[in-house]
């Protein structure tokens, strides 16, 4: 609930929409079984899952988020990678992450912001990402 914190004052207690926003979230990122567990016993993998099901409770038109995949094992990277997608396709959120994991990137994304040389430039087209991502860090 702690991600729904900006839209309730200090008297504030949970609303029922609050809940079903919880339960949808938790049961997308299959961490239901986590909602009457302390963070603080949860493994960083776990973690990383609570917190981005934190960020996604806040109901913003945008979610940015570093490294998300963090923590996770490949399975959940997978999969979590798929979900941002399909709930940036579902919901029309523009969803930007900062990755370093670039084998799935033109698979899991619709563009790709590449900040070098102190200039900011936006790259659609796919087939482009691999010599972009190889040409901003030198890779030869």
């Amino acid at each position: 609930m702690l991600g729904r914190l900006p839209h309730m004052n200090m008297f504030s207690i949970p609303s029922n929409e609050d809940e079903l926003l919880a339960d949808k979230t938790a049961q997308q990122l299959k961490i239901t079984h986590f909602l009457k567990t302390s963070f603080a016993v949860l493994s960083d993998g776990e973690k990383q899952l609570v917190m981005i099901g934190r960020a996604l409770m806040q109901n913003t038109p945008l979610v940015l988020m570093d490294e998300p995949a963090a923590y996770l094992d490949i399975v959940n990277r997978y999969e979590l990678s798929l979900l941002l997608k399909r709930i940036a396709d579902e919901t029309g959120k523009l969803i930007i992450c900062s990755t370093h994991q670039m084998e799935r990137l033109e698979h899991d994304s619709d563009g790709m912001l590449i900040i070098a040389d102190q200039k900011m430039k936006l790259y659609s087209d796919k087939s482009e990402f691999k010599n972009v991502v190889h040409q901003s860090f030198g890779i030869v």
